[in-house]
């Protein structure tokens, strides 16, 4: 399954916590487990998107503890469009079909 984690860094990070974030990145290696798919930054600096895939999401609660002193996460489930387009149409259709019955 894929997941979308959005971060923030925490109100009132000082810059030292902010390099001290930043040792810990570079020093960090990806979880075995997880297939990290992209990682982009906000341009304003306050935090950034990651999108990952894992069977298991408590991989990603590894991670996001990690990071936990300096920034926030918010993970959030995501499937790719076509997926959704398809899912979608298919409750429209249970939707008409449940109409037509009345």
């Amino acid at each position: 399954m894929k997941y979308v984690v959005q971060y923030k860094v925490r109100e009132n990070t000082t810059a030292e916590a902010m390099q001290a974030g930043f040792a810990v990145y570079e020093r960090w290696q990806p979880t075995k487990g997880i297939e990290y798919l992209q990682h982009v930054a906000r341009v304003d600096g306050s935090g950034g998107f990651i999108v990952v895939e894992t069977d298991d999401p408590s991989l990603i609660a590894l991670d996001t503890a990690t990071y936990s002193p300096y920034v926030s996460s918010e993970v959030i489930p995501v499937v790719d469009m076509e997926q959704f387009a398809r899912t979608s149409n298919q409750a429209a259709d249970l939707r008409a079909s449940a109409r037509q019955t009345r």
